[in-house]
């Protein structure tokens, strides 16, 4: 809306970013209904529709603020930010969302893990989280817990890098 009232342009990271939205009130709603009815242990998603271009977003914008957009208010691509996807997963193949009995919630299928993987992959990500002086290399390493995540779930590596 500043961008808009200064004449513009209105700033956009790239034609295709989309994004989800939804009003507060919808999104609060569902948020307490769903803790309300959640059961421990289980993830539960929010259906949110479909996302939308941020630029369709913008245009429309430019258009309810009595302008024309790319003749009055100029769109200008900036590109994204490092590491900005162009889509927002929600949820990975592994977690398959399901309907639940209440409208626009859904239940993500929790990935299953042996006792024995799991307690494995803790002592792999422990030198990440805690720094020790044998592996302080590992401490906050991005690159290396981005490994051995993707390693573990071979569909994240496509979350992160698509």
């Amino acid at each position: 809306m500043e961008q808009i009232k200064t004449g513009g342009p209105v700033t956009v990271t790239d034609p295709e970013m989309k994004r989800y939205f939804m009003t507060i009130p919808e999104a609060c709603s569902l948020v307490l209904k769903t803790g309300g009815v959640g059961k421990n242990g289980f993830s539960y998603l929010l259906d949110m529709g479909e996302p939308i271009r941020i630029v369709d977003i913008a245009e429309q914008i430019i258009k309810f603020s009595g302008f024309e957009p790319h003749k009055d208010i100029e769109i200008k691509f900036i590109g994204p930010r490092k590491g900005e996807r162009l889509d927002e997963p929600l949820w990975t193949a592994e977690e398959n969302p399901q309907e639940t009995e209440y409208p626009k919630i859904l239940q993500l299928k929790s990935i299953e893990f042996e006792e024995k993987k799991l307690q494995d992959l803790l002592q792999i990500l422990k030198p990440v989280c805690f720094c020790n002086s044998m592996n302080s290399n590992l401490f906050r390493n991005k690159e290396y817990l981005l490994n051995k995540l993707t390693e573990l779930i071979p569909s994240y590596n496509g979350a992160i890098n698509g």
